[in-house]
């Protein structure tokens, strides 16, 4: 009776080992499945990240092959997209273009894993940004015992006049007559009516450039008033300010420099009317003031002043200087010509390229349309996975 009861519990506890040791067995199965699975879809993440880059690489090497008419490539509007096969699996290839970037995306597909990339090419720059003054008019120096001086290109539609006494005007590269497409900067139907380049099209223009900006980058005003802007360390990270008026020429901005103007500062000031900057005795380092003006530019001087940055006037750009040494470092660009009334003053004009190494142009600036520009630049901007 003694032997039975043993071999009984014996039973039992040869049937609990097993049943533990078949739980432990089908856990450790379900586990090895389980990191299997996991092995298997980091690797088809990653394989189909490397094959959606490379896809990417196919278009940088060959950029028509999402051109229209170009094999199962189809178009609507400005996007244009393909689908094929790259070393044996889904790639969908899709550009979008703008008139101040391409949109480049690739869609990869591993093991129903899929990844996409996108990268951004800035259009090219228009060539009005290789002059040093760009004027789609004339330039005409007046005043007495003065002299301009201007370095490397200047490119004008009309003619170089001079009347006064003892005035010298000098260029290092000057070619007059040339076709206003190379001398100006021209808004895009931004308000889809059919007509590029008016009122309307510099409002909507600007306010789709200020909401690609971060807010704290963007100061947006709407005033028919003058507005007086002094740069000061407050500014330090600002992009733009914009001013906006409700009809031309209206919203005119004051700008004044004091000697606590930020650093390594790039600021564009854009207004509907006419931006005044009157020039300081100093400013820091490394700082750019851009401007964008509907109207006019007129730039006041006296004694010594000294300015960075790109001066856009849809209108005419203007300086006056009295009794004054001023240095402006940058790029000029005035649709409908350039005034310079000088007395007792110097007046230098040196090229900065304002295209950064990636391609980029100044804040406000991206999209303008000028003469001989066209296409994107051949290395990207930015990468990104969305």
């Amino acid at each position: 009776m003694k032997n039975l009861n043993n071999k009984g519990v014996a039973l039992i506890t040869a049937y609990f080992v097993l049943s533990t040791l078949i739980t432990l067995s089908v856990g450790l199965a379900y586990s090895s499945i389980n990191e299997l699975s996991t092995a298997n879809r980091y690797k088809d993440s990653t394989k189909s990240f490397w094959i959606a880059e490379a896809a990417i690489n196919d278009f940088i090497a060959d950029t028509n092959m999402l051109n229209s008419g170009q094999p199962n490539v189809g178009c609507e509007d400005d996007i244009c997209a393909k689908e094929y096969t790259l070393d044996g699996y889904e790639i969908y290839l899709q550009k979008q273009d703008t008139t101040s970037v391409r949109y480049v995306s690739a869609l990869a597909t591993v093991g129903g894993i899929q990844r996409q990339l996108q990268v951004e090419f800035p259009a090219n720059p228009p060539d009005v940004f290789d002059n040093t003054i760009s004027s789609g008019g004339n330039i005409a120096l007046s005043g007495a015992l003065s002299e301009l001086e201007v370095y490397d290109k200047t490119r004008i539609t009309g003619t170089f006049t001079k009347s006064g006494i003892g005035l010298t005007g000098w260029f290092e590269d000057k070619q007059e007559g040339v076709s206003n497409t190379l001398t100006t900067l021209k808004y895009p139907d931004a308000n889809n009516n059919g007509t590029s380049d008016e009122f309307n099209d510099f409002v909507e223009f600007n306010r789709d450039i200020v909401s690609t900006y971060d807010p704290d980058e963007v100061i947006y005003i709407q005033s028919n008033s003058t507005q007086n802007i002094v740069p000061n360390t407050q500014l330090a990270g600002t992009k733009i300010i914009y001013v906006e008026g409700t009809s031309a020429g209206a919203g005119d901005v004051n700008i004044i420099f004091n000697a606590t103007w930020q650093a390594d500062q790039n600021i564009t000031v854009i207004s509907t009317g006419t931006v005044n900057y009157i020039q300081p005795l100093t400013v820091a380092s490394n700082s750019r003031l851009n401007t964008v003006a509907w109207d006019d530019y007129y730039e006041p001087s006296i004694l010594y002043s000294t300015h960075s940055g790109v001066t856009y006037a849809h209108d005419l750009a203007t300086y006056r200087e009295v009794f004054d040494y001023s240095i402006s470092e940058g790029s000029v660009i005035g649709n409908n010509g350039m005034t310079a009334n000088e007395v007792v003053a110097h007046k230098e004009f040196n090229f900065e390229d304002p295209v950064d190494s990636d391609g980029n142009v100044p804040p406000g600036f991206e999209g303008l349309v000028g003469g001989s520009s066209g296409g994107y630049v051949s290395t990207p901007s930015s990468w990104k996975e969305i």
